[in-house]
């Protein structure tokens, strides 16, 4: 009876503790994670606005993506997965649109602090 009793507490219990720490994983998001979220959010805008025949309202989702873009670069990296993928979206989504050495230069920042160069 005891055994039984241990573990339908035990039971309880962790139906209590899994959503409390799940929740905690949902409130602890990185600011590169939270940045390039933004930014998948507004490319999606600016990709189907292309098909619209409003330019203007594609001019300015373009422009919401290329400033949420920005605002992904200058987020610190927390890994080197999070480098690479600034790297893949600058080499993919911006194929054949002018990446400057500033925006080199934020990358070669983060690759920097993540080896212990800061």
């Amino acid at each position: 009876m005891t055994d039984r009793r241990t573990f339908l507490t035990g039971l309880a219990l962790a139906s209590i503790a899994a959503p409390a720490a799940a929740q905690t994983l949902v409130c602890t998001a990185s600011p590169f994670a939270v940045a390039l979220a933004e930014y998948r959010s507004a490319r999606a805008v600016f990709d189907r606005s292309m098909h619209l025949p409003d330019a203007d309202a594609c001019t300015l989702a373009g422009n919401a993506s290329d400033d949420a873009f920005e605002r992904m670069l200058l987020a610190p990296a927390s890994s080197i997965a999070d480098i690479a993928t600034k790297l893949e979206i600058a080499l993919v989504e911006y194929e054949g649109c002018d990446f400057d050495e500033k925006r080199l230069a934020i990358i070669a920042k983060d690759v920097r602090r993540l080896a212990g160069e800061a």
